[in-house]
């Protein structure tokens, strides 16, 4: 592993460590898409058309695939995910995450 490589791969994971601790003072996380499927009673929330979060702290993230599980705080985010973190004045873009409350 090159030098620029390792540090792309710190650089990374301070960004991630830093999305972490925003989520982690974010109370809900408010849905908006143009179809959603709200599955057993309401505990879990999913699309693959689209959507947008928003939590409670200001971050907005954008999706094609979503998957939300209430009982465990899972969040799931495919294909083009955007994380705009308004608070730390971070913008993250990826094909694939999975953040847990």
């Amino acid at each position: 592993m090159t030098l620029l490589n390792k540090l792309k791969f710190i650089f990374f994971i301070l960004l991630i460590t830093n999305v972490s601790i925003s989520f982690s003072y974010s109370d809900d996380f408010f849905f908006e898409g143009e179809e959603i499927e709200i599955l057993n009673n309401g505990e879990l929330l999913k699309s693959n058309k689209g959507v947008k979060i928003t939590s409670t702290n200001g971050m907005i993230i954008t999706s094609k695939t979503f998957e939300y599980n209430k009982n465990t705080s899972e969040l799931y985010l495919d294909e083009n995910v955007i994380i705009d973190d308004n608070l730390n004045q971070t913008i993250i873009k990826t094909n694939k995450i999975k953040y847990i409350k």
